[in-house]
This record gives structure tokens, C-alpha cells and sequence, in this order.
């Protein structure tokens, strides 16, 4: 948020616009609904399960899933869960969806190869 606001004000002050106008620039760019998985990461190989998955999506409002299952969106948009991996290639597949129904989908592979 203070980010946005700093553009805007930068806006308003360079370009001498209309800050309402400034507004609807700057917040038309952070309404895509997306998603970043932070861990673990595309082609990864994992030792253990369950299997922790950290992110970040960009409307905290949104319904996340982690493979199906609800997951808690904090303020800032983080979110975390965990999933049973079976061993070999596992897909975890993250979805959002906000209020307008707008998806976004991140599908990363990861390889379980538990310690024997």
C-alpha cells in the first residue's frame, strides 16, 4: 500500500494529474490475481513428508487451495500448508480465486525421494 501511494503521489507531482486519475493507473496494474509459490521451488527433490509449501497470492482476499485443500490467507497475501507426497514426481497444484471469480493457477513438480 505505501508503495501505490508513493506512485501516486510521484504521479500527481511530476505529471501534474488528477490524483483520483493517478489512482485508477496505478491500482488497474495490481488487479491480476496471481500467485507465487516461494518453496518449494519447480523440479525440486524432497527427503521428507509432509511437505511444507509456502506463498504468496496477490489479493489476501482470495479462496487459496493447496492440492484441494483450503489454506489460511494472512493480510499481506502470504499463505502456507502442507502436502503428503507419494514417492517419485508429485504436482502441487496452488489455486485463487477473489471475489469477482477471477483464477489464477501456479502448478509446480517436485520428486520425493524419502531416505530409506
Amino acid at each position: 500500500m505505501a508503495i501505490k501511494l508513493l506512485k501516486i503521489i510521484a504521479l500527481v507531482i511530476i505529471l501534474n494529474i488528477s490524483p483520483l486519475i493517478c489512482l485508477a493507473l496505478v491500482t488497474s496494474h495490481y488487479n491480476e490475481l496471481t500467485i507465487e509459490v516461494t518453496y518449494p521451488y519447480d523440479g525440486n527433490r524432497i527427503l521428507k513428508s509432509p511437505m511444507p509449501v509456502y506463498g504468496f497470492v496477490s489479493n489476501s482476499l482470495a479462496k487459496v487451495d493447496i492440492n484441494g485443500t483450503p489454506v489460511v490467507v494472512a493480510e499481506n497475501g502470504y499463505f502456507h500448508g502442507s502436502v503428503d507426497l507419494v514417492e517419485g514426481v508429485n504436482k502441487i497444484i496452488v489455486t485463487a480465486e477473489n471475489q469477482k471469480k477471477d483464477n489464477a493457477i501456479k502448478v509446480i513438480s517436485i520428486n520425493f525421494l524419502p531416505k530409506r
